[in-house]
């Protein structure tokens, strides 16, 4: 039997917030779920191909969940990746992970972290795709990064190099950056979930 943590709190003693994970699955208790779109990854884009029918436009693009608590009491969250492939065909949904967010701390949830998670999914059959795993970090992955929590705090900041680069002379030769901050509206959820540690 695992240990039940609430969304709101738990005694510092279950999580060493300094990286220590708990020894067997947990319980979490949330009130609100937060859903963040996530774009990881060179698109890959030849000049030919027809971007109308392109996933996304030409670019490498990098996204990070910014979770802060702005409470005084420690908090449990769990979260998990769903990954959207094209052509409407669902690409899978992760395990959730549990994660202590202490009073008054943040941290990110990176493409290294979605990717790593997204690795425990088994893609369709239909995909073509043997193991989100074997994908390099330059592969588009796309989709979702669900979090179960309490009332916190999450913002998502999205990143894409446009840098357009002559590879025959190893120069850039035009392109450009962008970035947007977009704050995520939680709704009400309220239940609990079981997650397994962060490793």
């Amino acid at each position: 039997m695992g240990k039940k943590l609430s969304g709101f709190l738990f005694p510092a003693l279950l999580f060493a917030w300094a990286g220590a994970a708990w020894a067997q699955p947990v319980t979490v208790s949330h009130t609100t779920e937060y859903v963040v779109k996530f774009v990881c990854g060179d698109s890959n884009l030849s000049s030919g191909t027809d971007s109308e029918t392109a996933p996304v436009a030409r670019g490498n693009f990098v996204t990070a969940i910014n979770v802060h608590n702005p409470g005084t009491k420690d908090v449990a969250l769990a979260k998990r990746v769903t990954v959207a492939l094209p052509s409407q065909l669902p690409g899978g949904t992760s395990l959730f992970e549990a994660a202590l967010i202490p009073a008054g701390q943040a941290f990110e949830i990176d493409c290294p972290d979605i990717r790593r998670i997204a690795g425990g999914i088994t893609p369709p059959p239909a995909s073509g795709i043997t193991d989100y795993s074997d994908l390099n970090d330059a592969t588009l992955l796309k989709g979702f990064v669900v979090i179960l929590s309490g009332k916190i705090d999450v913002v998502t900041v999205y990143t894409v190099d446009r840098t357009v680069r002559n590879v025959a002379q190893n120069e850039n030769v035009g392109g450009s950056s962008s970035i947007q901050v977009v704050p995520v509206v939680g709704r009400a959820r309220k239940g609990t979930v079981q997650a397994t540690p962060h490793p």
